[in-house]
């Protein structure tokens, strides 16, 4: 069974996301998040055609896997046997082209557009980046108060712990490289976007990048399954991992 939710208007798509969590009572079943820091093709078909110990079926969530390419190539194919699975696969997207929801249609139990009206989107425009920009320079008075700011715009916490963790990663990519053409090959970052982290990279060791990631990863995953308040999850990351 596959539920597809997609779209930008992330606070709909949220409440839709815990009102079909409580639907399938997953309290009572295994719960399993599956994001860019863990998934693989080959823990897809594990879950596809796997039971749970503990109860009839699991829920597999998959979260912004179709923005790379082969994913999504992979995902699609593997719709019919995931429509068969007894486990229930909720696929949560930033964006979706027409031809991915019609596949979707096809194969799912429910999909569902979330997408802010433009008005909207206007009017709570907030230069995320600003954020990760004063993460690199290790500003912590800047970090905190442009997260108020992001919140009062109405960004989400988790779309800032998944900006965060997008930066951790481009920073460990570019930690031991050389700033030469080859290293941006060899990452196949944005030669900008190398630039800004090659030189942000310096400002943190690497063990220190690597626990930096596994608290984000924590936060991400803890957001999805408790009720705690994000927001002062998220706040307190900012004022103690810098």
């Amino acid at each position: 069974m596959i539920y597809f939710f997609y779209g930008d208007n992330s606070s709909q798509k949220k409440d839709a996301y815990n009102a079909l969590l409580q639907s399938l009572n997953a309290s009572d079943k295994s719960l399993y998040i599956l994001d860019d820091s863990n998934f693989t093709h080959d823990t897809l078909k594990e879950h596809i055609s796997s039971s749970s110990l503990f109860s009839s079926e699991s829920i597999i969530v998959l979260e912004n896997i179709l923005e790379k390419k082969e994913n999504e190539e992979y995902i699609l194919s593997q719709l019919k046997d995931m429509k068969n699975s007894k486990n229930v696969f909720i696929v949560l997207e930033r964006s979706a082209l027409k031809k991915v929801s019609d596949r979707f249609n096809t194969h799912s139990e429910e999909v569902k557009s979330f997408i802010l009206p433009k008005e909207v989107k206007t009017k709570s425009e907030f230069n995320i980046f600003s954020l990760t920009d004063a993460y690199g320079r290790r500003d912590k008075k800047n970090v905190w108060t442009l997260y108020q700011k992001a919140l009062r715009k109405g960004v989400l916490s988790e779309e800032v712990i998944n900006i965060l963790f997008w930066y951790i990663k481009s920073l460990l990519l570019v930690k031991e490289k050389k700033n030469n053409p080859e290293s941006v090959k060899q990452t196949g970052l944005n030669p900008y976007v190398f630039k800004k982290a090659f030189a942000a990279s310096s400002n943190f060791r690497l063990v220190e990048l690597k626990k930096i990631s596994s608290q984000l990863v924590a936060l991400h995953h803890g957001s999805r399954t408790s009720n705690r308040d994000t927001s002062i999850d998220v706040e307190h990351f900012i004022l103690t991992s810098l």
